[in-house]
């Protein structure tokens, strides 16, 4: 039986024909080095018996729902390739476009080597990637997390690229750090879910991607659009921007915060799929 459809076959009780297809190839693709060229002119090898082993034991995870990118420790963000692990949420396109937003800005902005903070950083794939994109920057990246920042560490190394990690609490900071520095741009894709979300979201992010980087409280869903904002005014410099990725719910509303505590050149943005998803705003210089 041709692979492709043998892996195929296995998924379509739990994945749509689309779905079980795409996953086959990418992991024919990810794991095998089978390229999708392969697969359409039928040259795909033939598998030993250990790898078909190792492709039931994928297959019956993938059936339990667990995320391929954590199957395979594999999440391709922009042009990298990111380790991930269930301690650190996966990368989503979406994000993508935040990252290209923020680049965008400093490059319109002309800022000599800016300072970034990247706040919730996981696997680092916004600090890392603006590192990358950046060269001329210098990038700090904070989370909670020790483990995400061990994943993060790790994602730099491997790729070759200059972070400065710090673990700290965003909600009640304590590194000195943190608390005197200066930034040019502060991003952050913070949680942001609201608890009474959870019925809306799909098993396989409930079941393995970490709660602590996906909810906040029902009664305080702009709690860390409210409270790094309060951080972004007293630590940006003047004409310093603050980017965000948000619940698609809170746009306006998010919008309306950051107008009360004195920013300005507020913008909303939509992602790929129409959502309202990212926000940039600019601290006064006066």
């Amino acid at each position: 039986m041709n692979i492709v459809h043998y892996i195929t076959q296995q998924l379509l009780e739990d994945y749509s024909a689309r779905e079980a297809k795409a996953i086959s190839r990418y992991i024919l693709e990810t794991l095998y080095g089978i390229s999708q060229l392969d697969i359409c002119m039928d040259k795909v090898r033939k598998f030993s018996l250990e790898e078909r082993q190792e492709l039931d034991f994928i297959i019956k995870r993938l059936k339990q729902k667990e995320p391929i990118q954590y199957i395979l420790n594999k999440a391709d963000f922009l042009d990298y390739t990111f380790y991930v692990a269930p301690g650190v949420l996966i990368p989503r396109p979406e994000t993508e476009e935040l990252v290209k937003w923020v680049i965008e800005q400093v490059h319109t902005s002309r800022s000599e080597n800016p300072q970034i903070l990247d706040i919730g950083t996981g696997s680092g794939c916004i600090a890392i990637s603006l590192a990358k994109q950046l060269p001329i920057s210098k990038v700090t990246a904070l989370d909670i997390s020790e483990e995400a920042l061990t994943i993060a560490q790790k994602n730099a190394e491997r790729l070759n690229t200059s972070v400065h990690f710090i673990h700290d609490n965003i909600l009640n900071p304590q590194i000195t750090e943190i608390n005197e520095s200066n930034w040019d741009f502060i991003v952050s894709n913070p949680p942001y879910i609201k608890f009474n979300e959870q019925e809306e979201m799909e098993e396989n992010v409930l079941k393995y991607e970490p709660t602590s980087a996906l909810f906040v409280p029902n009664d305080d869903p702009l709690l860390f659009y409210r409270i790094i904002g309060q951080y972004g005014i007293k630590r940006l410099k003047p004409n310093g921007f603050l980017f965000f990725e948000i619940n698609r719910q809170y746009g306006e509303a998010t919008c309306k915060l950051l107008d009360s505590m004195g920013y300005t050149d507020i913008t909303l943005r939509k992602d790929i799929y129409d959502n309202d998803r990212m926000i940039k705003c600019r601290k006064d210089s006066l």
